[in-house]
């Protein structure tokens, strides 16, 4: 096995506030009361626990402040969402407190539903202590403000409102488009132009990414009026490699890929939360049922489920619930086979494909917090996917470490990747970690022997029973299952009929399965802990399995039966 000390890191105590790697070279250290801010702004600024401004909010809110519009390109995790939340409110105090006009005066747009519902988070949170705080959320107000309506995001909501409110957008002075570069990419140029249309004829425009592309570019000729100051910043697109610590491990293929993988969670190699990309839904539940059979908990984010519940996993996983996702990202879903002239393959499935909700992302801009290490199970497609993706973890002045698998499949796409990494950061940084094999014949069995149940019937269960779960969580189905309570029955009594059947001791490590170099740990222990819910739930299935082995102990009491006195 590799060095130990590659991949377990000790983290400092996170910040409140993410912040750039690099401080800015100044000869003083700037302060949000620099801004000018009003003071319950400041106030709110305080209560966040944000100490100082990172590089990308002392560049953007003066220029921001000034009302021009701004292009701006900083890296995952640096602060962007108050980069622009802080400049638009104030302006919006400024003209609420000046004007008679009714709001709302700015609009923030989004790509993905979970990224709306983490800014319009952070907007609420800023204006917590202004006395008319229903008028301030007005004026950035999004679908988000209504818990359980997560359906309701798709730009066409907000076309339909200023259809029938015909002067909803007659006012708005401000708008920004964050992860401007996924808009189009989703398909919602129709939606945007269509937007354009509604807004006055002057007004601010900020538009921000991780990644710039050309459409951007597209973006920024349909809404900015006037000049555009692009404001790219020093900083990589990745912190360096004192923050992200970044490793390869070739592996030949699926079933080293597994063993590897679980044997690194076993030996605790793999310290902290983690995010785990795969290539597909499928592949999450498969790596989902293959790591649950080694006893380790783990979640799943995918197109496939409903918003509310990906915004509720988000947040359970921020709580500290699980220690691993498994997330199979939107973008790498969408991608299509070439032919040798670059035609786009026609797809041989003869089954209907499931739809996915092409508003779900994972890796672009959410807020996973305090994540210790992102794990590439399926090496990402393209450089743009590999960055956000790992993105997730080193945010702020928090360390991290991204591990990417690559079969031979993958290799040449590891080599395009890392060739770019490696240029932008002036030096080789995507390092090879060493793994011998030989070490894990133990790990490597017990693989085989659970990958070869995983089968496809075992892989609907899974997501059936996600589905019932997902039902009976609901509230929209909770007065249904009120007025039919034979239905909520027959979901709760409706088990898998396909199992794993591995027995316990897969999932315990002996000492013989660990190599010379990491004995003298206690490995025993699980890696997770069990949920007060799961306690109370095997408390029951043991309480029933013994009632169930003496199903006639009050009769063999009876003396009449027994004629013992």
């Amino acid at each position: 096995m590799g060095k130990r000390s590659k991949t377990k890191v000790t983290f400092a105590e996170p910040e409140s506030q993410e912040q750039p790697q690099e401080a800015v070279e100044e000869a003083f250290e700037a302060a949000f009361s620099d801004f000018e801010l009003d003071e319950r702004l400041l106030k709110a600024i305080g209560e966040l626990g944000w100490q100082r401004p990172t590089q990308v909010q002392e560049s953007m809110i003066p220029m921001a402040l000034e009302g021009k519009n701004i292009l701006a390109r900083a890296r995952t995790g640096s602060g962007k969402t108050a980069a622009f939340l802080l400049p638009t409110l104030q302006k919006v105090i400024q003209l609420s407190s000046n004007t008679s006009e009714k709001g709302p005066f700015a609009i923030f747009v989004t790509p993905t539903k979970e990224l709306t519902t983490q800014v319009f988070a952070q907007l609420k949170a800023l204006v917590a202590f202004f006395l008319a705080s229903r008028e301030s959320r007005r004026h950035g107000r999004s679908h988000a403000d209504r818990p359980s309506g997560h359906d309701r995001f798709h730009p066409n909501r907000l076309l339909q409102a200023a259809d029938s409110h015909k002067n909803l957008l007659t006012n708005v002075r401000h708008v920004v488009l964050d992860e401007a570069d996924l808009l189009f990419s989703l398909g919602y140029e129709e939606e945007m132009k269509n937007i354009k249309n509604r807004l006055p004829s002057r007004y601010q425009t900020i538009l921000t990414s991780a990644t710039l592309s050309e459409d951007m570019t597209d973006l920024k000729k349909i809404f900015c009026v006037g000049p555009v100051v692009s404001l790219k910043l020093k900083e990589g697109q990745l912190p360096g490699s004192d923050q992200l610590a970044q490793y390869h491990i070739y592996c030949n293929d699926d079933d080293q890929r597994f063993a590897i993988l679980v044997s690194m969670i076993k030996l605790k190699l793999l310290v902290g939360k983690t995010i785990i990309f795969v290539k597909d839904v499928e592949r999450c539940y498969q790596l989902s049922l293959f790591l649950q059979a080694f006893k380790i908990g783990t979640c799943i984010l995918n197109a496939e489920l409903p918003a509310n519940c990906r915004c509720r996993i988000v947040h359970e996983f921020n709580e500290g619930r699980y220690n691993f996702v498994i997330a199979s990202d939107m973008g790498d879903m969408g991608d299509e086979e070439e032919d040798a002239e670059g035609e786009p393959k026609p797809k041989k499935s003869k089954k209907k494909k499931v739809a996915m909700d092409k508003e779900a992302g994972v890796s672009r801009g959410i807020d996973f917090h305090h994540v210790s290490n992102v794990v590439n199970f399926d090496f990402p497609t393209s450089l743009e996917a590999y960055i956000h993706r790992v993105g997730r973890t080193a945010r702020g002045w928090n360390k991290g470490t991204a591990l990417s698998f690559a079969a031979p499949d993958e290799r040449e796409l590891l080599d395009e990747v890392s060739e770019e990494i490696n240029s932008q950061m002036g030096c080789k940084v995507i390092m090879p970690y060493e793994v011998r094999m030989a070490d894990l014949d133990a790990f490597f069995l017990r693989t085989r022997e659970v990958i070869g149940q995983i089968t496809r019937v075992a892989i609907r269960e899974a997501r059936l029973a996600e589905i019932r779960a997902e039902a009976l969580r609901s509230n929209r189905l909770r007065a249904y299952f009120a007025a039919n309570p034979r239905e909520k029955a027959a979901l709760e009594n409706d088990k898998r009929t396909h199992r794993l059947r591995t027995a316990d001791s897969v999932a315990g490590v002996s000492e013989y399965m660990v190599p010379v170099t990491l004995r003298g740990i206690d490995y025993s222990q699980d890696t997770t802990k069990r949920s007060k819910a799961e306690i109370r739930k095997l408390r029951k299935q043991r309480k029933k399995k013994q009632t169930q082995k003496r199903p006639n102990a009050k009769n063999s009491k009876d003396p009449l039966k027994t004629f013992d006195f």
